[in-house]
């Protein structure tokens, strides 16, 4: 995740509606401005607990053990369950992460498998059905 995605999240954090029914901690009361324009226009947003940089701090935390989305993908012989056409994966489509496969022949679309995958003519360390040399 980038600090543009970062600063995005704490945006949107900071400027989220905090709920009718919210309860503050500490004995913190809440009267809203009864001459609003509209309705629930002083309704407090975001949080009194943390400046923009320390929940940028606290996103960033978050974000500190989760695990990468850009796994590479797995290679896989691909064939397509409808017709059983062989599938291969070729130009971009052959480095970038994906889950599901179109066939060329019939244009079948299915997911092999719940994770990224990429149909390749050989598996790593095989060539023409043996092992390589």
């Amino acid at each position: 995740m980038n600090d543009a995605q970062i600063k995005h999240m704490v945006d949107r954090f900071l400027s989220w509606r905090l709920p009718a029914d919210f309860a503050p901690d500490g004995g913190i009361s809440f009267a809203p401005w009864h001459g609003a324009p509209v309705p629930r226009a002083s309704q407090p947003i975001g949080t009194n607990l943390f400046t923009a940089e320390q929940a940028a701090a606290m996103v960033r935390y978050m974000l500190g053990s989760m695990p990468a989305d850009d796994a590479a993908p797995v290679p896989m012989l691909l064939h397509c369950p409808q017709c059983k056409v062989r599938h291969i994966d070729e130009g971009a489509f052959l480095l970038k992460a994906h889950h599901t496969h179109a066939c060329q022949r019939c244009g079948h679309v299915w997911r092999p498998a719940i994770v990224p995958t990429v149909g390749v003519r050989f598996l790593p360390g095989f060539k023409n059905d043996g092992p390589a040399t």
